[in-house]
């Protein structure tokens, strides 16, 4: 890991990132609560954050034209500068009208954000060596996962003491400083035919249905896992710990905790376990992760005490986490490692928007789900269900990483 992270382009990007996501997350995270506390809507508040999701949806297949045919470098500077200047406009314009205000901003910001994901993907392979990608991968995801485990730390405390307008500066500060590390990156430049946004598009969807069968296989199981997986314990932990089983405010952060860290911990550690058990046997870590399901699933059935039950729901969430982390780490390595850098980043944005699209259609399918059911044996089906379903897809996609 020294050996990537030493390298003097590898730090501006991690940097840049860093702050780029703490500022953004920030910036979310307190829109939220500034919206809950002048409206006191709720429904206000949901239509205003799916907009923002609709905006980057429409934005995202067309971004990977943008990504190809210009520099990395100057499009992170942009992206971020974008940002900045957005956030400034939100200051000088949230006294006047609010609403308003915060409902252009999400607009803005969406589609700015479609193409800042494939942005960092596409250009990790320009930066190590295909042996590094793995490595590298995993120090991407370490700083997503800390800015957003950090980001509403920061912002809740901040907000508690400080007004609404001076944490949109102080989310300004971390993106120049993000401006100014991305300044310094050194990215080379890939000769790009340029053709039209739909062009591209098209020939994109081409490669992964024919040429590229393996590559649009893999972008179908990353969406398959958010739908099945990530959204139902995205879903789960609030209805389960919150609803069901009431517990407490401190208990349920510490809950949430780790799950977090259990993804952390698995960004950290993709590179060894891939080394260690093979890309080829990561199924078989699908299928043990998605066992403990199931064995949570049998507890609902057959046990009646509520701390051996939430007990093993956790367990089998962090595992599950952890994972299924380690999984779409290697799925992402392995499809900057087969497609041409040229077409990198409209590859990787197609990727991004199934999954993007799988989640929240996973999330509503959870919700009703998880509505209905009634007592322990409902939802011990549900795991069992949930597992079953799981284990067939991690052995269908054996395959895939060959």
């Amino acid at each position: 890991m020294k050996k990537v992270i030493s390298k003097k382009y590898i730090k501006p990007l991690l940097v840049g990132l860093f702050f780029s996501n703490i500022a953004t997350n920030s910036v979310q995270f307190i829109i939220s609560l500034y919206i809950l506390d002048q409206t006191g809507s709720t429904s206000l508040f949901a239509n205003i954050m799916a907009i923002a999701l609709i905006s980057k949806i429409i934005y995202t297949p067309l971004s990977g034209n943008l990504i190809d045919r210009y520099s990395k470098k100057i499009l992170m500077v942009v992206l971020d500068s974008m940002y900045l200047i957005c956030t400034l406009i939100l200051i000088l314009a949230v006294h006047h009208s609010a609403i308003c205000s915060v409902l252009i901003y999400n607009i803005i910001i969406g589609a700015i954000s479609s193409a800042e994901t494939p942005l960092v993907q596409a250009s990790v392979p320009l930066l190590v060596e295909k042996q590094d990608l793995m490595v590298m991968n995993g120090l991407v995801s370490q700083m997503t996962v800390l800015s957003g485990i950090l980001a509403p730390m920061i912002a809740g405390v901040a907000y508690q003491v400080f007004s609404f307008t001076t944490i949109l500066l102080l989310s300004s500060l971390f993106f120049i400083i993000a401006i100014i590390s991305e300044i310094t990156l050194k990215i080379p430049m890939i000769d790009q035919e340029i053709k039209s946004s739909l062009a591209n598009l098209k020939n994109v969807l081409t490669f992964l249905v024919s040429t590229g069968k393996k590559t649009g296989k893999l972008a179908l199981l990353a969406g398959v896992i958010n739908f099945i997986v990530t959204a139902f314990v995205e879903v789960a932990v609030p209805v389960l710990f919150r609803l069901k089983y009431h517990v407490a405010s401190n208990i349920f952060g510490l809950i949430q905790a780790g799950l977090a860290f259990g993804i952390l911990l698995a960004a950290m550690l993709t590179p060894l376990i891939v080394k260690k058990i093979k890309l080829n046997n990561v199924y078989i870590l699908m299928m043990v992760s998605t066992g403990l399901l199931l064995i949570t699933g049998l507890a609902m059935l057959y046990l009646n005490s509520q701390l051996l039950i939430i007990s093993c729901i956790i367990l089998s969430f962090v595992l599950v986490q952890f994972v299924f982390t380690v999984v779409s780490i290697a799925i992402l390595s392995e499809i900057q490692g087969r497609v041409e850098p040229n077409m990198l980043g409209s590859v990787l944005a197609i990727v991004m928007l199934i999954s993007m699209v799988a989640l929240p259609l996973g999330e509503v399918f959870y919700g009703q789900v998880l509505a209905i059911v009634e007592n322990n044996q409902d939802e011990g089906i549900v795991f069992i269900a949930i597992s079953s379903v799981s284990m067939l897809v991690a052995w269908i996609s054996r395959k895939f990483f060959k």
